[in-house]
């Protein structure tokens, strides 16, 4: 099927991102009420959630504060085990 002649690249993207990753988003703090911000967990999910209105900057940093400042990236990385340095 052929892209229809509107399709705009930089919209499907954002678009696709916006869905997948706010599913991780959602999930990894599925305690936490939407559009709240009253705690500091409901308050970084506000602002790791990517919203409709953002630029593809604003989600980059969103993605950010999710994946290494909450700390998701670490969560989801398998335990490196190994002999110390030290003992080596």
């Amino acid at each position: 099927m052929a892209l229809p002649d509107n399709f705009n690249e930089t919209e499907h993207l954002m678009d696709l991102f916006r869905i997948e990753y706010n599913k991780q988003v959602q999930k990894y703090f599925k305690n936490q009420a939407d559009d709240d911000v009253s705690t500091p967990k409901a308050s970084l999910k506000h602002g790791c959630r990517v919203k409709d209105s953002d630029s593809m900057l604003m989600a980059l940093c969103r993605a950010f504060l999710f994946e290494i400042t909450v700390g998701y990236a670490q969560s989801v990385q398998a335990p490196i085990y190994g002999t110390p340095v030290q003992e080596l």
